[in-house]
């Protein structure tokens, strides 16, 4: 298997003639293209982007709404990136789901099922749900149930909001809510996460929840108890929730992290996504050097799967902008120096991230989810 991308930047009115360019250039790097993903940004017309991409690309191909994307150059705030994978053994298809109503595990299910007819044994699955449609991590629970193991599941969640509209499509069409899906068949790859974020206080267990927001924690109101323990910690009280996470611990010790969106008026916490009830919890908070030095650490277990890692996909959290700021381009850079062996790094940042690396897969925030291989 082979991949390789190509980037457009600044002129994006003549998109037939430059996805032309890109199709011989990837062709000549891959030879046979057996899927396409492409990243665009805000002032990227999706009508025309999808138009150009049915024209020149001959295979599946998914395209997503990306606030930035990146590749071992660097962080790019417009344009298109594009990212390919082929081979003689390679093939995939992709899934568009629009408009979605009523339980998350069962649109899950269904999604799953539309992949299975053909009974695929191995592959990929890449997830692009829309961040407000459904509840993800359900979907991904119903999903699994269907395809069983065997698959690698990597992803990230995209935003109509903040595409101002269209934010995903396929070859089949465009959609505003539900998402994108495809699932590369023969593509053997790792796939790790890193955060960086740490405890402060003690845990607390999640007493009360009502969908996306939590009621209580420790049956104390959720916002008090929240706003306890950071100023506990930190003499201060909370001028930012962007900046404390909550963390679910999982089975080997490491933190799933979801972010809190807002405290409500009513005392509650708002959530990216929903938490289960009786799930113990940990505030979070991150500091630059934890973040980098958390990439560091996943490079040197990368280096440890066996053969170097020639390329890597990765989805990357937007929301860890209000920490990082303007050294949120050194992500790509720490990943770049980190694989000496690396040939090829591409990737976008999301509003939450998938990955299955203990298993089954999982939604995330504040992440860097990688997939690799050589």
């Amino acid at each position: 298997m082979k991949t390789a991308s190509f980037n457009i930047s600044g002129d994006v009115s003549n998109l037939e003639k430059t996805f032309k360019e890109a199709f011989e250039v990837l062709a000549e790097t891959i030879g046979t293209l057996s899927f396409i993903l492409i990243a665009f940004t805000d002032k990227v017309d999706c009508w025309k982007l999808h138009q150009a991409c049915k024209k020149t690309f001959p295979c599946p191909f998914t395209g997503v709404h990306t606030p930035v994307f990146f590749t071992e150059r660097g962080l790019m705030t417009e344009g298109i990136g594009i990212w390919a994978a082929g081979g003689d053994d390679i093939t995939a298809s992709t899934f568009l789901l629009e408009d979605p109503s009523g339980d998350s595990w069962e649109i899950g299910e269904n999604a799953a099922c539309r992949f299975m007819e053909k009974n695929p044994e191995n592959g990929v699955f890449l997830h692009f749900p829309e961040a407000f449609s459904f509840d993800a991590t359900e979907f991904l629970h119903g999903f699994y149930g269907r395809v069983g193991p065997g698959f690698r599941h990597l992803g990230g969640a995209v935003s109509s909001e903040a595409a101002g509209g269209y934010c995903h499509f396929t070859e089949k069409g465009m959609g505003k809510r539900g998402g994108t899906f495809a699932l590369i068949e023969g593509m053997s790859i790792g796939v790790d996460f890193t955060h960086g974020y740490s405890p402060i206080g003690s845990p607390v267990i999640l007493t009360r929840s009502e969908g996306k927001r939590i009621l209580e924690l420790n049956f104390i109101p959720a916002a008090k108890k929240y706003r306890d323990i950071i100023r506990e910690a930190t003499g201060k009280d909370v001028k930012d929730v962007a900046l404390h996470p909550l963390g679910i611990p999982g089975f080997r010790g490491e933190l799933i992290v979801r972010d809190v969106v807002h405290i409500n008026a009513d005392g509650s916490l708002e959530c990216i996504i929903s938490i289960p009830e009786l799930s113990p919890l940990l505030v979070l908070s991150g500091t630059k050097t934890g973040i980098f030095n958390g990439i560091n650490n996943m490079c040197g277990r990368l280096k440890k799967h066996g053969t170097a890692p020639r390329f890597v996909l990765a989805f990357d959290c937007i929301t860890k902008e209000p920490l990082l700021g303007e050294m949120l381009h050194t992500e790509p850079a720490i990943l770049r120096e980190g694989l000496e062996s690396l040939e090829s790094l591409w990737g976008m940042f999301t509003f939450g991230e998938i990955c299955d690396a203990w298993g089954s897969p999982l939604f995330m925030n504040k992440t860097l989810a990688v997939g690799f291989g050589a």
